[in-house]
């Protein structure tokens, strides 16, 4: 979700910034809404989205659009699929090993030290509301949701709803 993926950076930039105090939430929204944070991974979400649907479009064998959504809602089928677009065999027992491993507790347990600030997040979607209100909400939809779904992006439904409460 990219609200989670703002919320995310926001936390980094904080985690890196001089002095923190100066690093705003209503100032990164207005450079995130600008564009002027290009490069900063994932601040030029709409971009990039629009970028990759169109790749996928025109080389539909090589690029496979995913959510980090559809691999929590259905990770077996999550698998399945990514494995048939690898045109990689996929056995039963390799199957159940993947969805042992995969589940972000296991993740996290394997290989915790390694992941650094990927781990703010705990794995879980929707916690973008503890940092957007209502107001910053719907701006966010105008600028970002709402040019990607006229664009024509399949967007997983958690994008299409705001939550208010976290999970």
């Amino acid at each position: 979700d990219p609200r989670d993926l703002a919320a995310r950076n926001f936390r980094i930039c904080k985690m890196f910034a001089d002095d923190s105090s100066r690093v705003t939430w209503l100032a990164y929204l207005d450079l995130w809404f600008s564009g002027e944070m290009e490069g900063v991974t994932g601040c030029d979400w709409l971009r990039s989205t629009l970028y990759f649907v169109e790749l996928s479009k025109n080389y539909p064998d090589q690029v496979l659009i995913l959510s980090f959504e559809d691999f929590q809602r259905d990770t077996e089928k999550f698998v399945r699929d990514v494995c048939r677009f690898l045109d990689f065999p996929l056995s039963d027992f390799m199957l159940q090993s993947l969805l042992e491993v995969l589940p972000f507790s296991e993740t996290k347990r394997l290989y915790g030290k390694h992941l650094g600030p990927i781990l703010g997040g705990g794995g879980t979607v929707g916690k973008y509301i503890n940092f957007f209100s209502q107001e910053e909400l719907v701006r966010f939809r105008r600028h970002v949701i709402d040019p990607a779904r006229s664009a024509g992006v399949d967007l997983p439904s958690e994008y299409l709803e705001d939550r208010t409460q976290c999970p």
